[in-house]
């Protein structure tokens, strides 16, 4: 669905087959669709990410790495999704470029906490039980 609100995007802005730079894709995006362009979501870092990207969908897009710029192919060519293999490693790339969220450290901090928890709780019944044995021993010598 983003790839084709992408090349709608490209159509909107300089039409069918004309060339757009890449640098302007995401804020014509954002002014079309109303919403953030999330680079995260579609696995991209930088501009070299989004040309690659769109290269996955040669029947609709052409990349110029020269401008770089992308044109819509003429014709009203439908896009179509990439191949398994490639669909997969955008998803795992994807995952791995999500911002971490605060709570998802919580499980990490309780476990953390339970671990010293039970660290001090040896600590003290250690030190109590050197108390006890002291005591004996001075309670022995009276």
């Amino acid at each position: 669905l983003v790839m084709q609100a992408v090349k709608r995007s490209i159509l909107a802005m300089v039409g069918e087959g004309r060339p757009m730079s890449l640098k302007e894709l995401p804020g014509a995006f954002e002014r079309q669709w109303g919403t953030v362009f999330e680079k995260s979501r579609l696995s991209l870092q930088d501009l070299g990410d989004l040309a690659s990207l769109l290269t996955l969908f040669p029947q609709c897009f052409v990349v110029d790495g020269a401008g770089p710029t992308v044109t819509v192919m003429p014709g009203g060519v439908k896009l179509t999704p990439p191949k398994e293999e490639a669909a997969l490693a955008l998803w795992q790339r994807s995952m791995s470029l999500q911002p971490k969220k605060l709570f998802d450290c919580v499980d990490l901090y309780q476990d953390n906490l339970e671990k010293s928890r039970a660290k001090i709780l040896v600590i003290t019944e250690a030190a109590r039980k050197e108390l006890e044995d002291e005591a004996k021993v001075a309670e022995a010598k009276t």
